[in-house]
C-alpha cells in the first residue's frame, strides 16, 4: 500500500504519517514504520500500560484494606497540594491564557497547521458546530447552575450591594468554564497539533516534549509523560463519571419522588460504567455519534425552554451586567491565589475557597485537557494559528457563558426568591439543577425528566470518548488493542465506585481529589509542551514566513534514518551498476531498493 502524492494528501487532508487504501479510507501508518520512525517499540507500550493500571490497582488495593485509612490520606493530601499548589495552577491557568493572547497578536498566528498548502477538512460553520459540541459536557451540566447559587452566597470579591451579588457570582463561572479553561484546552491542543501536523509526531503527548531531553533519555522520558497522561486522564474521567451519576441519581429522585440509597447510585455508575465499556469493545462509533447529537439537541431544547418559561427578562438583563463584571475583575480572579489564608496555615481543605473553585476547576480541566486535545486537533488541520486559538477558546467559551447566564441566571433569581436553595445547594451541589428546574412554572416538571436524560448521555459519551482517546495516547493505531480500552473503562469505573462507596455521605468532596490528582502532574507536562513548542519554533525563523517545517526536524531520528536509507540506496545502486556493466544483467538477482518504509518516510 503507497501513499499519495502531496497533493492528493492536501485535497483529501489526509495526514503525513497516514495513508489510504483502495477505498479512500485513512489507514494507519504501517508499526513498523512508525515504530521505527519513533524510536520505540511495542515493549514500550506494554510498560505504559502495565504501569498505569498498577498505579490504579494499588490506589484501589489501598482503599479495599482499610477505607478510613484511604479517607483519611486523600483529605491531608487534599489539604497539603490546595495549600502549596494553588498558586502553580492559577498561575499555569493565566499563562494558558496569555500564550493564547500572544499568538493571536503576533506573527505566529500566521502558521498555519500542516503546512502553508495544508486545507482546511471543514468549513468554518462545520468546524465552529464541533468545537459548540465539545462546549458543553457533564462538568457545565453540573456546574453552571451550582456555582452561582452557591457564588450567590459569598465570592471573595462579592459586591456590598446584594441587588450586584448575582452578577458577581455568574462572572466567576464564567471565568472557571469559559475563557480561561477554553484557554488550556486551546493551548494543549495547539501544541499537540503543532507537533503533529508540522513536526510530523504522531498523536501521542511524549512527541511533544520528548526532542527537549538527550537521545537516551527521550525514551524513558516519553514513557514517564504517557503514564502521566494516562493517570491524569483516568482521574479525570473518574470525578466526571462520579459526579454525573450522583447527579442522575438526584434526578431519579426528584422524577419519582423517592429518597434512593447507595446501593442504587453505585448501580447508577456501573450502569454506564458497563455501557462505556461495551462501547468500546464492540466499537459502535455509530451509536455514540447518535447520542452525541441527541445530545445537543437536546441541550438547544433544553436551555430555550429555561430562558423561555424561566425568568426572560432577569435573563436579557443580568447578561450585560455579569459581562461587564467579569470583564472588569479578569485579571483580579486569574490572580487570586488566597495568599494570605494559605500562607498562614490550614488545618483542612475546608478552611481554604481555592480548594472547591478555581484550584479544583483548573485542576480539572487540565486532566481534561488530555482528550480533548486530541479531538481538536483532529478536525483543525490547515487552519492558522490564529484561527485555531479564535476559535477554540471564544466559540466555546461564548456557549459556556450563554448556557451559564440563561440556567445559571435562572438559578439565581430562583436563590434571590428563596434563599433557602442556596443552603440546600451548599450542602449538596447535585440539588442545584433541579432546585432551579422546580422554579420555573409549567414546564418545571418536563424539564426535570430532560434534564436527567441529557446528563445520561453526556456520561455515556464522555467515557466512551475518554477511552478512545487514551489507547490512541498510549499507542499507533495498528497496535491498539480492545482488551486494554476495556481495562481503561474498569478502571474508571471501579475508582468512581470506589470513591463513593469509601467516602459515604462525603462522596462529592472527596471524588474531586481524583480530577486534582491528575491535574498537577499533566500542568507540568503542559509546561515542557510549551517550551518544546517555541523551541520548534525558535529553531527555524523562517518557519514563521513559510507557514511550514523541514520535512522532518533537523536532528530527529526520522530525519537521520531517512539520510542513511538515501545512503545505503546510493551504495546498492552504484553496485548493480557495476555488475550490470561487469557482468551482465542476469546478475542482478538481489534485493532491489525499495521505498524506505521500515524507517518510516514516505
Amino acid at each position: 500500500m503507497r501513499s499519495k502524492s502531496s497533493d492528493d494528501d492536501a485535497r483529501r487532508h489526509v495526514h503525513p504519517m497516514e495513508v489510504e487504501d483502495e477505498s479512500g479510507e485513512v489507514d494507519p501508518e504501517p508499526k513498523e514504520a512508525q515504530a521505527a520512525r519513533l524510536g520505540r517499540t511495542v515493549k514500550h507500550d506494554y510498560v505504559i500500560r502495565a504501569v498505569s493500571v498498577a498505579i490504579v490497582a494499588v490506589v484501589l488495593g489501598i482503599a479495599l484494606v482499610s477505607a478510613d485509612t484511604f479517607i483519611n490520606a486523600v483529605g491531608a493530601l487534599r489539604t497539603f497540594v490546595t495549600q502549596y499548589c494553588s498558586w502553580w495552577i492559577v498561575l499555569c491557568a493565566f499563562l494558558c491564557f496569555a500564550v493564547c493572547v500572544l499568538v493571536a497578536v503576533t506573527k505566529l498566528g500566521t502558521i498555519r497547521l500542516g503546512g502553508k498548502d495544508a486545507k482546511p477538512a471543514f468549513s468554518y460553520f462545520s468546524w465552529f458546530a464541533m468545537l459548540f459540541a465539545t462546549g458543553q459536557g457533564v462538568g457545565l451540566v453540573f456546574w453552571a447552575v451550582a456555582e452561582p447559587i452557591m457564588m450567590y452566597g459569598g465570592t471573595p470579591f462579592n459586591a456590598p450591594d446584594p441587588l450586584f451579588a448575582g452578577d458577581t457570582a455568574l462572572a466567576w463561572t464564567y471565568f472557571h468554564w469559559a475563557i480561561p479553561a477554553w484557554a488550556i484546552y486551546a493551548i494543549v491542543s495547539l501544541f499537540m497539533s503543532y507537533a503533529r501536523y508540522n513536526m510530523h509526531k504522531d498523536t501521542t503527548f511524549r512527541g511533544t516534549v520528548e526532542d527537549l531531553f538527550p537521545a537516551r533519555a527521550k525514551r524513558p522520558v516519553g514513557i514517564v509523560v504517557e503514564i502521566l497522561v494516562v493517570i491524569a486522564t483516568i482521574f479525570g474521567l473518574t470525578t466526571s463519571l462520579g459526579l454525573a451519576s450522583y447527579q442522575f441519581n438526584t434526578g431519579i429522585q426528584q422524577i419519582f419522588n423517592i429518597q434512593t440509597g447507595q446501593a442504587l447510585q453505585v448501580a447508577f455508575v456501573i450502569l454506564f460504567g458497563a455501557i462505556a465499556t461495551m462501547s468500546v469493545w464492540f466499537g459502535v462509533v455509530k451509536g455514540i455519534k447518535n447520542i452525541s447529537n441527541a445530545n445537543a439537541i437536546i441541550s438547544i431544547v433544553f436551555v430555550a425552554a429555561v430562558f423561555i418559561f424561566g425568568p426572560t427578562l432577569y435573563i436579557l438583563g443580568v447578561l450585560p451586567e455579569s459581562l461587564s463584571v467579569f470583564v472588569d475583575q479578569f485579571m483580579l480572579m486569574s490572580g487570586f491565589t488566597e495568599a494570605t489564608n494559605l500562607a498562614a496555615g490550614i488545618a483542612s481543605y475546608g478552611d481554604s475557597w481555592q480548594a472547591f473553585w478555581s484550584f479544583f476547576i483548573f485542576c480539572w480541566c487540565f486532566a481534561f485537557a488530555t482528550f480533548t486535545a486530541g479531538f481538536v486537533s483532529t478536525i483543525s488541520r490547515g487552519r492558522t494559528l490564529r484561527e485555531f486559538v479564535g476559535g477554540v477558546v471564544f466559540v466555546p467559551a461564548a456557549v459556556c457563558i450563554a448556557w451559564t447566564c440563561v440556567v445559571g441566571g435562572t438559578g439565581v433569581w430562583a436563590a434571590m426568591s428563596d434563599p433557602g436553595i442556596v443552603a440546600q445547594t451548599t450542602a449538596d451541589s447535585s440539588m442545584g439543577l433541579f432546585l432551579t428546574i422546580d422554579s420555573i412554572p409549567v414546564v418545571g416538571g418536563v424539564l426535570t425528566v430532560v434534564a436527567t436524560i441529557l446528563i445520561g448521555g453526556y456520561i455515556v459519551t464522555s467515557v466512551d470518548s475518554g477511552v478512545m482517546a487514551l489507547s490512541n495516547f498510549v499507542s499507533p493505531a495498528a497496535r491498539q488493542s480492545r482488551g486494554f480500552k476495556v481495562v481503561l473503562a474498569l478502571c474508571i469505573t471501579a475508582l468512581a465506585v470506589l470513591f463513593m462507596v469509601t467516602a459515604g455521605q462525603d462522596f462529592l468532596n472527596t471524588i474531586q481529589f481524583a480530577t486534582i490528582a491528575g491535574g498537577i502532574p499533566f500542568s507540568i507536562v503542559v509546561l515542557l509542551m510549551g517550551i518544546q513548542f517555541f523551541k520548534w519554533v525558535k529553531h527555524d525563523e523562517q518557519l514563521v514566513e513559510r507557514g511550514m517545517a523541514e520535512p522532518f526536524p533537523a536532528g530527529s531520528l526520522a530525519a537521520e534514518q531517512l539520510r542513511r536509507w538515501h545512503e545505503e540506496k546510493d551504495a546498492r545502486d552504484a553496485e548493480e551498476a557495476w555488475r550490470a556493466r561487469h557482468e551482465g544483467p542476469d546478475a542482478l538477482d538481489g534485493p532491489v531498493a525499495d521505498e524506505p518504509t521500515a524507517e518510516g518516510s514516505r
